[in-house]
């Protein structure tokens, strides 16, 4: 029983203080914040760089066996024989969940949140003025030079014309068929729709018919086609651009889908070619010619495919491109080459169905 007084009132006195919690925090700058914790939060300036540095308050719980996670963990110092802790250099492990810097040594290592890149707005002020300029500018550039065009168009229309028709009367094709495409391009580009304008572009695609007819027979490339076994690619691919002027009569077929045949026979290395087309151009000028010439139209057009006859191995199937059609108008020019009849009935007739063709390609469809 004895010093029981003396235990019961060591229990009744308060609990000494907490032993003084030491910190050590590294600054970004890498330089070190110390001092003493507190109850509450601080905010130290660091001695270096003078940026604050954010400190946890004092841990106000007790201790434990096992210790929760903590910013710092200070290895307590045994006491000695007076009762006082040794001092010993404070252990810092920071915890980058606590809020603290990284040390040092492991800022390369840590993560140190997300990057944002900062991006310039699409559309700025200056942006924007700079396209109205350059917007500007080269619609003006467009609107200067598209002018000068116009202007050297128009300057072109009439000598352009006068020398291509010139060309055409003397028989020339070549120099007709250059001249009058010098004239067609300037009317397209002044847009013009007028009789003139017509007239023009008629005239340009029969002196460019012309001038083929005159330096090559169309009956060569068909021949050419032959040799190869009628293959349609071959006509396809080199012979696409040759024209063929027709003066013949024209056999309607049954229904517009249906193609006419072109009476114009023919039988080259002993196959004989059968001549189709499809266009209203064609049937249209059968139908306005009636009796009087039996079908006779005179046309031009393109070719689109050789191929054999499926009935007849023995025939060959000429199909003309019918987009590429067109009826022919002047008299001079289908003379020129050498068309003239000898008759003068004939002679009539053939004045007499341009004069027909031409009307119908001017009556308004």
């Amino acid at each position: 029983m004895a010093g029981w007084l003396s235990r019961a009132t060591e229990k009744l006195r308060r609990p000494p203080p907490p032993a003084p919690d030491p910190f050590s925090v590294n600054c970004d700058c890498g330089a070190s914040v110390s001092g003493i914790r507190t109850p509450a939060a601080q905010r130290p300036a660091c001695p270096q760089c003078g940026r604050p540095v954010f400190i946890l308050p004092q841990n106000v719980y007790p201790g434990s066996v096992k210790p929760a996670h903590r910013e710092e963990v200070v290895p307590s110092s045994p006491k000695n024989k007076s009762g006082i802790r040794d001092s010993a250099p404070p252990v810092a492990a920071n915890k980058p969940g606590r809020g603290n810097s990284v040390p040092a040594s492991e800022q390369k290592a840590a993560a140190t949140g997300v990057l944002v890149e900062a991006r310039s707005p699409l559309f700025t002020p200056f942006r924007l003025v700079a396209s109205a300029i350059i917007l500007i500018v080269g619609l003006t550039g467009w609107g200067l030079w598209h002018r000068s065009q116009v202007v050297a168009a128009q300057k072109i229309v009439a000598p352009a014309i006068e020398a291509g028709m010139a060309a055409l009367n003397a028989g020339d094709f070549t120099t007709g068929a250059r001249e009058l495409k010098r004239a067609r391009d300037a009317v397209d580009l002044l847009r013009r729709s007028d009789a003139e304008a017509v007239s023009v572009r008629r005239a340009c695609r029969e002196a460019i018919v012309g001038d083929q007819a005159a330096s090559g027979d169309p009956l060569d490339i068909l021949s050419e086609s032959i040799s190869n076994n009628g293959k349609s690619h071959v006509l396809n691919s080199r012979h696409r651009s040759t024209w063929f002027l027709f003066d013949t009569i024209v056999l309607l077929g049954e229904g517009n889908r249906r193609p006419s045949i072109v009476d114009w026979p023919i039988e080259i290395e002993g196959k004989k070619c059968r001549i189709e087309i499809t266009t209203p151009w064609v049937r249209k000028a059968v139908e306005r010619a009636g009796s009087t010439t039996e079908g006779r139209v005179i046309f031009a057009a393109q070719p689109d495919q050789l191929i054999p006859d499926p009935a007849d191995s023995s025939v060959l199937v000429l199909r003309l491109n019918g987009t590429s059609a067109f009826l022919w108008s002047s008299f001079d020019t289908y003379a020129a080459l050498l068309y003239r009849d000898n008759a003068a009935d004939l002679l009539q007739l053939t004045q007499e169905t341009l004069a027909r063709q031409t009307e119908q390609m001017e009556a308004p469809q």
